[in-house]
């Protein structure tokens, strides 16, 4: 009897208080449960610049079932900024070989929350060149946009450019 694989799908996120402290945990968790309860293997993957809440005290865990891995290394409070640059970049390699092990699944798909940073540019093209699929994520447009030339390239050039698939919050980023 063949067996057929479940479709795998990893959230690459860059939030810095998860799984406590921000609306975008209960967004991406509820997400996770939908795909759970439809037979899909759900884990997040977090490469944060620093935990920002007391109340995050686990680098690796389950929250409702889904399994999370901070891939910095710490839940340190107040690191220095190179401290927070080297856990980054440590997070960076991290991300790069949970894609290529997505790469070699049959259905492995990246749901990419992490807009307009450079994380997101470069999860978006290495997935791409991987051929894993990506769905992006889309918060609020204009208010990221107005921060400065790099995100606004990054929004309106790199984040769905090899997407296959967005998630949006709203009918004003929906028709945009």
């Amino acid at each position: 009897m063949e067996t057929v694989e479940r479709p795998a799908v990893t959230c690459l996120f860059t939030g810095s208080t998860f799984p406590n402290g921000e609306a975008s945990n209960s967004r991406v968790l509820m997400i996770g449960k939908a795909l759970q309860a439809s037979d899909f293997e759900f884990d997040i993957v977090i490469n944060s610049e620093g935990n920002k809440n007391p109340l995050n005290k686990q680098i690796q865990g389950r929250i409702h079932d889904i399994p999370f891995t901070h891939v910095n290394g710490s839940m340190t409070i107040g690191l220095s900024k190179p401290v927070r640059i080297f856990n980054f970049i440590k997070g960076i390699w991290a991300t790069n070989k949970k894609i290529r092990q997505l790469a070699k699944k049959e259905k492995g798909i990246v749901y990419l929350y992490s807009q307009g940073s450079l994380y997101n540019a470069w999860v978006s093209l290495y997935a791409h060149l991987c051929k894993v699929p990506v769905v992006q994520e889309v918060n609020e447009w204009s208010a990221v946009t107005n921060q400065g030339k790099v995100k606004s390239w990054i929004y309106d050039r790199i984040m769905f450019r090899w997407a296959k698939g967005a998630i949006v919050i709203s009918t004003s980023i929906e028709k945009k």
